[in-house]
Order: structure tokens, then C-alpha cells, then sequence
């Protein structure tokens, strides 16, 4: 509870710090909506005595709808005026076609700064402890909510907040293979030294986005054993057998 004080005590503050820069009638971001929803409202307008129309269109699947407005009464037969207490398109449709009109005189008092001010005039001024808190007589006696047990074995061990030390609901998820939290042992990279541990998944190699060229190495290397057999032909000494056939030859054409 006195953590919730503090809360409301310091928002406070800070929306009478806003407050003081406010000079508009109404706050800057419904004027900011309401400007947005007046640009291009293509509606057809049929005029009607004491501030009263007819606004015709046409939705997207080419129905054609009619609304009527009165400005004089803030109401539209849509019902979204009077429910929000904002002008409807049908009405910003309206007061944009009429002369001297201004949007903020049609909208209602809720939205605007003066609004605004009375909510966050209260003042909860600083504490040392909840001996300070005033005691307020409510006239009756408030009793807790009544306890239904629930099944199963009750718990022995009270769960404690974040604010006496105690973890959250949330589990974070920790590696079983490195023992570091955020990530599981499927996608972990880190380095481990134990010889016992499994390897780290490999990263997956990135795909070029280039043309494939056609492999040239499968002619240049048929060639080059073409080649290197002409030429080991071509060096490769004779034999005996045929020395001796040329000596033999030599001999005849000398007798």
C-alpha cells in the first residue's frame, strides 16, 4: 500500500507540471484526433431548419447511408456523439461547412484542461512510514473475502515479492550445456572447455546471391592429360629390340 501512495504521489506531480504549460480550452491531443478525422469527409449535406441536417454517403460496398445531426442539441443518429461526448464525422462533416464554427464549442467538458486541473488538484504530501497515514472512519466493518481451499496439498512456504528478494513467477531459461540464462543448449555457441561436452552448432553458411559459372576446370584438365600424354610420347626412349633392328638395317645397305 505505501508503495501504491508513492506511485500516486509522484504522478500527481507530474500532471500539475503539465497542467501548467496546457493553455488551450481543450486538451492537445483530442483537438490533434479531432483534426485528423475532419480531413476528407467526401459526405453529401442536405440543410435543415434551426441547425439541423441530413449527411448522406456511400461505405465501400457501395450502400448508401443517412445520418441526421443537430448541432443545437449535440446529438447525431448515429449515438456516437452522445456517447462520447466527441463530435461524430458526421457532425466535424457539418460544423466545418458552416461559417464561424469552431470545434472545441461541441465538445464536452470532460475533455477539457479546466477538467483536467480539478482531477490532479489533490495533494498526497511525503510520509516516513504508514504510522502517518490518516485513520478514516468508514462506518463499517470491512472483512477479508471469504477463503475457499483449493485442492491438492496446501503450501507450506509463502511466495515472496521482488521487493523482500524473492524471484518472480517468470523462470529464465538457462543453457545446460554452458550454464548461462537466455538461451537453451540447442542454439548455444559459447565456448566450453569440458572435453566431455558437446560440440557448438555450426553457424549455417550464407548462400551467394551471384550467377553460378559454368565449370571450366573439367576441359582444362581433360587438355592438359592429352598434352602431357603427346609429350611423355614424344620424350619416352626406345627399346633394345628396335636399336638392334636399325643396326641390322644399316649393316645390309653397307655390303
Amino acid at each position: 500500500m505505501d508503495k501504491i501512495r508513492q506511485m500516486i504521489m509522484e504522478k500527481n506531480a507530474a500532471r500539475r507540471t503539465l497542467v501548467e504549460k496546457l493553455n488551450d480550452r481543450i486538451l492537445p491531443n483530442i483537438t490533434k484526433d479531432l483534426n485528423a478525422r475532419s480531413r476528407n469527409l467526401n459526405y453529401v449535406i442536405h440543410k435543415g431548419p434551426n441547425n439541423t441536417i441530413e449527411i448522406q454517403g456511400t461505405t465501400k460496398e457501395l450502400k448508401t447511408w443517412r445520418h441526421t445531426v443537430d448541432l443545437d442539441n449535440t446529438s447525431c443518429s448515429c449515438q456516437r456523439w452522445q456517447i462520447t461526448g466527441l463530435p461524430c464525422t458526421h457532425a466535424l462533416c457539418l460544423i466545418n461547412a458552416l461559417r464561424n464554427r469552431n470545434v472545441e464549442d461541441y465538445v464536452h467538458e470532460y475533455y477539457s484542461v479546466a477538467m483536467f486541473k480539478k482531477v490532479y488538484k489533490g495533494v498526497v504530501h511525503p510520509m516516513i512510514d504508514r504510522s502517518q497515514w490518516p485513520k478514516v472512519e468508514i462506518g463499517f466493518k470491512l472483512w477479508p473475502p471469504a477463503f475457499k481451499r483449493s485442492a491438492g496439498r496446501p503450501r507450506t512456504r509463502r511466495l515472496k515479492g521482488a521487493e523482500e528478494g524473492g524471484k518472480g513467477t517468470h523462470r529464465q531459461m538457462q543453457c545446460k550445456r554452458c550454464g548461462q540464462f537466455g538461451h537453451m543448449m540447442k542454439t548455444c555457441n559459447e565456448t566450453v572447455y569440458d572435453s566431455d561436452a558437446p560440440p557448438p552448432t555450426a553457424a549455417k553458411p550464407k548462400r551467394s546471391k551471384g550467377k553460378k559459372s559454368k565449370p571450366a576446370s573439367t576441359v582444362s584438365t581433360q587438355q592438359s592429360q592429352v598434352g602431357g600424354s603427346t609429350a611423355s610420347a614424344a620424350i619416352a626412349p626406345s627399346s633394345p629390340a628396335a636399336n638392334t633392328r636399325r643396326y641390322l638395317y644399316l649393316f645390309a645397305l653397307l655390303l
